[in-house]
């Protein structure tokens, strides 16, 4: 009848309510994710989309533009299912924190001082984006979370025959600001095919988004800097760290 997949958590079972809750909702809003079969407090029982990660297929960039024009309209519908508390998912449907600014701003303050004790960036930097990320703390203090998937980059789009065939591992989904999934995508597939994205998605608020993508930029310098060193990815991360504090920086 089909392929199945079998998800056992390494460590955080609590991943495991976070994927199989996701899924549900989403499913029920007709999006194109795994059903899940089976749900114990060890593991899950999901079928298996058919098809293969977006960044191993063989796409022309026309065939990109259509699959994230495509993917826009979905996530638009993925963003409106609403949720309780914020932050990673420790109930169905329910965040670990009070607010998404307990959050999120903690470990973004904490990961800039970091950078600057593993000599990734210098003093005045870190006082710089400090400064900046309370500047624009406004932006955190949002009222109605959303859930979303958090980690929509090429390897979690499938792609059967040339089209877009299904979206895995929610295992990551918060309940939180739809803005985060958004920097996300403008970070992992650039800007040309952003702008695919945006046009089924609809219009946004580009300050929130660089507010976030100089959030996902730091968490990538740290990650690729010394958690798993990759100079490439880093790199690119310390690029887009830099563009976004330009952008913030400006009045």
């Amino acid at each position: 009848e089909g392929d199945l997949c079998l998800r056992i958590p390494v460590k955080e079972k609590n991943k495991i309510v976070a994927q199989a809750w996701a899924f549900r909702a989403w499913k029920d809003l007709g999006i194109p994710v795994p059903a899940i079969l089976i749900e114990t407090n060890d593991y899950l029982i999901e079928e298996m989309i058919l098809g293969v990660d977006m960044d191993e297929a063989p796409l022309t960039m026309d065939d990109q533009k259509d699959i994230l024009q495509e993917l826009g309209s979905i996530v638009k519908k993925m963003h409106t299912v609403e949720t309780q508390g914020f932050g990673y998912l420790k109930e169905p449907g329910e965040g670990v924190k009070s607010t998404w600014r307990d959050f999120i701003e903690p470990d973004f303050l904490g990961l800039i001082k970091e950078l600057e004790v593993r000599k990734f960036i210098s003093h005045s930097k870190n006082l710089e984006t400090t400064r900046l990320v309370k500047d624009h703390g406004h932006i955190l203090d949002i009222e109605k979370p959303k859930l979303i998937h958090a980690d929509l980059k090429q390897d979690n789009i499938m792609i059967l025959d040339g089209k877009l065939s299904g979206i895995i591992d929610a295992s990551d989904s918060m309940s939180g600001d739809e803005y985060y999934d958004l920097a996300v995508i403008r970070y992992s597939y650039g800007e040309t095919l952003f702008d695919s994205f945006l046009k089924n998605y609809g219009e946004i608020d580009m300050l929130r988004l660089r507010f976030y993508l100089l959030y996902y930029s730091t968490w990538l310098t740290a990650f690729y800097g010394y958690i798993h060193p990759d100079k490439v990815k880093l790199d690119i991360a310390r690029e887009v760290f830099a563009q976004s504090i330009e952008y913030l920086r400006s009045p």
